[in-house]
Protein backbone atom coordinates (compact mmCIF):
# COMPACT_ATOMS: atom_id res chain seq x y z
CA UNK A 1 0.00 0.00 0.00
CA UNK A 2 1.46 3.35 -1.02
CA UNK A 3 0.83 6.56 0.89
CA UNK A 4 -0.60 9.56 -0.84
CA UNK A 5 1.14 12.85 -0.15
CA UNK A 6 -1.87 14.22 1.75
CA UNK A 7 -2.12 11.08 3.92
CA UNK A 8 1.56 11.28 4.83
CA UNK A 9 1.32 14.99 5.65
CA UNK A 10 -1.79 14.42 7.78
CA UNK A 11 0.00 11.67 9.71
CA UNK A 12 2.96 13.89 10.65
CA UNK A 13 1.21 17.15 11.44
CA UNK A 14 1.00 18.27 15.04
CA UNK A 15 0.35 21.35 17.11
CA UNK A 16 -2.61 23.61 17.82
CA UNK A 17 -4.13 25.97 15.28
CA UNK A 18 -1.02 26.23 13.13
CA UNK A 19 0.06 22.87 11.74
CA UNK A 20 3.72 22.44 11.07
CA UNK A 21 5.81 19.47 10.05
CA UNK A 22 8.09 17.71 12.50
CA UNK A 23 11.66 18.39 11.34
CA UNK A 24 13.48 15.17 12.32
CA UNK A 25 13.40 11.99 10.26
CA UNK A 26 13.04 9.73 13.29
CA UNK A 27 10.05 11.72 14.57
CA UNK A 28 8.37 11.53 11.15
CA UNK A 29 8.88 7.77 10.95
CA UNK A 30 7.54 7.34 14.49
CA UNK A 31 4.38 9.35 13.69
CA UNK A 32 3.80 7.44 10.45
CA UNK A 33 4.19 4.06 12.18
CA UNK A 34 1.94 5.06 15.07
CA UNK A 35 -0.78 6.18 12.62
CA UNK A 36 -0.78 2.73 11.00
CA UNK A 37 0.88 3.83 7.77
CA UNK A 38 3.51 1.46 6.40
CA UNK A 39 6.95 3.04 6.25
CA UNK A 40 9.10 1.80 3.39
CA UNK A 41 12.16 3.08 1.60
CA UNK A 42 15.74 3.76 2.52
CA UNK A 43 16.72 5.54 5.73
CA UNK A 44 19.43 8.21 5.54
CA UNK A 45 22.74 7.13 7.12
CA UNK A 46 25.05 10.01 8.03
CA UNK A 47 28.75 9.21 7.75
CA UNK A 48 30.95 11.30 10.12
CA UNK A 49 32.69 14.26 8.46
CA UNK A 50 35.29 16.85 9.40
CA UNK A 51 35.62 20.41 8.07
CA UNK A 52 37.79 20.75 4.95
CA UNK A 53 38.50 16.98 4.69
CA UNK A 54 34.93 15.65 4.74
CA UNK A 55 34.87 11.86 5.11
CA UNK A 56 38.25 11.30 3.45
CA UNK A 57 39.98 10.11 6.64
CA UNK A 58 38.95 6.42 6.85
CA UNK A 59 39.99 6.12 10.52
CA UNK A 60 37.46 8.83 11.46
CA UNK A 61 34.59 8.16 9.05
CA UNK A 62 34.75 4.41 8.51
CA UNK A 63 34.62 4.82 4.71
CA UNK A 64 36.86 2.66 2.54
CA UNK A 65 39.89 4.47 1.12
CA UNK A 66 38.89 6.50 -1.95
CA UNK A 67 40.94 6.16 -5.14
CA UNK A 68 39.73 7.37 -8.54
CA UNK A 69 40.88 4.10 -10.14
CA UNK A 70 38.57 2.14 -7.75
CA UNK A 71 35.51 4.39 -7.91
CA UNK A 72 32.99 1.62 -8.73
CA UNK A 73 34.33 -0.67 -6.02
CA UNK A 74 34.25 2.28 -3.57
CA UNK A 75 30.54 2.88 -4.27
CA UNK A 76 29.75 -0.83 -3.93
CA UNK A 77 31.62 -1.09 -0.61
CA UNK A 78 29.83 2.01 0.72
CA UNK A 79 26.41 0.57 -0.11
CA UNK A 80 27.30 -2.73 1.57
CA UNK A 81 28.52 -0.96 4.70
CA UNK A 82 26.07 1.96 5.05
CA UNK A 83 22.99 1.10 2.95
CA UNK A 84 21.25 2.70 -0.02
CA UNK A 85 20.90 6.34 1.14
CA UNK A 86 24.09 7.95 2.49
CA UNK A 87 25.31 11.45 3.35
CA UNK A 88 29.09 11.75 3.38
CA UNK A 89 31.70 14.41 2.66
CA UNK A 90 33.95 14.78 -0.36
CA UNK A 91 35.66 18.20 -0.48
CA UNK A 92 35.42 19.88 -3.87
CA UNK A 93 32.47 17.73 -4.99
CA UNK A 94 30.04 18.24 -2.13
CA UNK A 95 28.45 21.32 -0.59
CA UNK A 96 29.62 23.42 2.35
CA UNK A 97 32.55 23.26 4.72
CA UNK A 98 32.24 19.48 5.13
CA UNK A 99 31.63 18.75 1.42
CA UNK A 100 28.30 17.01 2.05
CA UNK A 101 26.82 14.99 -0.76
CA UNK A 102 24.09 12.35 -0.92
CA UNK A 103 24.16 8.99 -2.63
Amino acid sequence: MMLSRSTAKAAIRHGGDKSRLIPTTSAIIHRLKSSGCPVTGPILKKVPTLPFVGSMIPQHSGLPEFQMSRQYEFNSEMRQKFGEFIRYGIPGFGVGLHGHMYT
